[in-house]
């Protein structure tokens, strides 16, 4: 069907679980004024794979030799049939949940999220346009922890930016991480 509501966050793809989670919630009309709406977010950690799994080195075989159990037995860290990826996993448990007005206030303030576990996460907005037609707005981001020391996230290397920005003659850091031991 038609809508007359597009709905956007500033929220960042990477967020670092050390500072205090802020963002904005932008409620437009196709012609980018704003339009207000009201409605629910939800923030939801997403469950992580039960292993850690390297690329496939050659493609999918039309036919396997090997049970499931077996080839986890013999290669650990190797895909058997499909990986699921993030987007497609089951959700783990809800993190945040709080009822939005853009008339009276933009401003999404989740506030410390230290607790939250690095991995992840997919924020759920729910809305009706001026005509009462439903709108679902979906984004996934990653939480991380630079002081962490070991990652949480089941992957072999992730690189992401300590700060999200820097003016010139500044020091850019960046989060190495692995899941892997000795790595």
């Amino acid at each position: 069907g038609y809508t007359s509501l597009l709905v956007s966050t500033n929220l960042s793809s990477n967020v670092n679980r050390n500072n205090k989670l802020f963002f904005h919630l932008f409620t437009t009309n196709f012609s980018g004024e704003h339009e207000p709406a009201s409605g629910t977010i939800t923030i939801s950690r997403i469950k992580e794979p039960e292993n850690l799994f390297r690329r496939r080195l050659w493609s999918k075989p039309d036919k396997f030799l090997h049970t499931k159990n077996e080839h986890a037995t013999l290669f650990p860290h190797d895909i058997y049939d499909k990986i699921v990826p993030y987007t497609k996993r089951k959700i783990e448990k809800m993190v945040f949940r709080q009822n939005f007005n853009t008339k009276a206030n933009r401003k999404i303030a989740p506030g410390d999220i230290s607790s939250w576990k690095d991995g992840w996460y997919v924020i759920h907005i729910k809305t009706k346009d001026p005509y009462g037609t439903p709108i679902f707005h979906k984004k996934y981001f990653t939480v991380f922890s630079p002081t962490e020391g070991k990652s949480h996230r089941k992957q072999y290397c992730s690189v992401k930016p300590v700060s999200s920005s820097a003016k010139p003659g500044d020091t850019a850091k960046l989060l190495i991480e692995s899941y892997a031991n000795n790595a």
